[in-house]
């Protein structure tokens, strides 16, 4: 058993306030704890970036707005081969969608709800404001004054951000199962609603109700996200892929043609008749929608983590790429994007060992962290290593850090200087190594696949 797990038995058994500001995590690092006594736990502080869910893009002022964890970094991509990071600001929860409008980012901020962020000022971001939905907020759209949120199980939120430091909702719809998106066009919101489309009249913000709706082809074809173009919806539909749906009469809606992706259709947008879809493990797919009954593949790129979302802009596709970060590619050859830059996050830390006032994080993708926690109020990464690939469990034994890794079995890395830490072994494993624990200098591994 490593470290960890008695930390969260005692996060989980022992009753304390919870701030709302860290409520409802899912894939964000552990948080930090001390223990005071056996019926005395405190959160002190926490690390809140992880990995790539959601990202946005300002084109005119050259800036890409990225979802880390429970966090946004602000990079400067008026150089795309090499994105800069300008800024960074910590979230209420882990970010699910992003929106830019005006010098205010609007995030869907999962379990707590609306998230508004103030970048006029993009060397300092502030959060401003917020609004706790009910349900968790995965989708945002924002048209005027008005932001709508795709709740989960909680449907369509209408929340009135004329005033960005206090949000009010105006109105409210129950969707038929998970809302995860919404994109807005006219008097009509149209949200991804994993049991299908869902079409819902927003004429009168304080009375939304739904006109329509179409059903997924199946139970694993889960609707994701949407794109809408005109009197277009694009809906990323899961495994099934691509589905192209007219909307001309948005009370009947009706599948025009679709596109069986390789991987896991997550995300879509479409620019110039052409659809750049986020496949999950099948990377960046793009298709020609210029026949909507006849989607064909155009080109493709094998990204190196789990493409998750896309945001296109001045013929670059920007993708939030899961395990790795932001990745830029060129498509301005659609039927050969190429990669020009790539900015790397941490990834989603898998566990956690403790020595003096140092936390040594298994990182996912993002490899081996090792943070200051002097301040256990305010973790600061000192050091990094980058395993290359999947790391999922750490333990320590005198100045040593050894590792699983999924691909990689058993590294030893040596933290003397955990400002610098360096391979100095290896063992490959059979099967897949996952877990690991030292008692009297014997290394006991947990495996999968064997």
């Amino acid at each position: 058993m490593n470290i960890l797990i008695p930390f969260l038995l005692l996060h989980l058994a022992t009753p304390f306030p919870v701030d709302p500001w860290i409520t409802g995590r899912e894939t964000a690092p552990p948080p930090i704890y001390y223990l005071g006594g056996a019926f005395n736990v405190d959160y002190v502080g926490d690390w809140p970036y992880g990995s790539s869910y959601a990202l946005t893009v300002n084109p005119e002022d050259s800036i890409c707005y990225l979802g880390v964890g429970s966090g946004i970094y602000l990079l400067d991509i008026s150089d795309p081969a090499n994105p800069v990071k300008i800024s960074e600001v910590e979230t209420r929860d882990k970010v699910e969608d992003l929106r830019y409008l005006d010098g205010y980012l609007y995030v869907a901020d999962d379990a707590a709800g609306l998230g508004i962020v103030s970048v006029q000022h993009p060397t300092d971001p502030r959060k401003v404001g917020f609004y706790n939905t009910p349900g968790y907020a995965r989708g945002v759209d924002v048209v005027g004054d008005l932001a709508y949120v795709a709740d989960r199980e909680e449907g369509l939120r209408i929340i009135s951000v004329a005033d960005p430091a206090y949000p009010v909702e105006v109105g409210s719809c129950d969707t038929r199962g998970h809302s995860i998106d919404v994109k807005v066009g006219g008097d009509y919101a149209y949200v991804a609603d994993g049991d299908g489309l869902v079409v819902i009249s927003v004429a009168d913000p304080s009375e939304p109700v739904e006109v329509g709706f179409l059903p997924s082809p199946g139970y694993y074809h889960f609707a994701y996200r949407l794109d809408l173009v005109g009197n277009r919806v694009y809906l990323a539909n899961g495994n099934y892929g691509l589905r192209i749906v007219s909307v001309v009469t948005p009370e009947e809606p009706v599948e025009l043609g679709s596109y069986d992706t390789s991987g896991y259709a997550r995300d879509v947008v479409v620019a110039d008749s052409l659809a750049y879809i986020a496949d999950g493990a099948g990377g960046l797919v793009v298709l020609s929608v210029a026949d909507s009954s006849n989607p064909t593949r155009v080109g493709g790129y094998d990204t190196p983590g789990y493409a998750w979302m896309v945001v296109y802009a001045d013929s670059h596709a920007y993708i939030a790429d899961q395990g790795r970060g932001l990745r830029v590619l060129s498509v301005s050859d659609p039927s050969n994007p190429a990669e020009l830059g790539a900015y790397q996050t941490p990834d989603d830390a898998m566990n956690v060992a403790l020595s003096d006032s140092l936390a040594y994080l298994a990182d996912g993708y993002g490899g081996l962290r090792i943070l200051s926690t002097a301040d256990p109020s305010n973790p600061i990464e000192i050091g990094h290593f980058d395993t290359r690939s999947n790391t999922q469990d750490v333990a320590l034994s005198d100045s040593l850090a050894f590792l699983t890794d999924r691909t990689k079995g058993l590294l030893v890395i040596s933290v003397s200087d955990p400002t610098a830490p360096i391979e100095v072994g290896a063992i490959d494993t059979p099967g897949q190594a996952e877990g690991i624990a030292i008692s009297k200098r014997r290394i006991t591994l947990s495996t999968a696949g064997v």
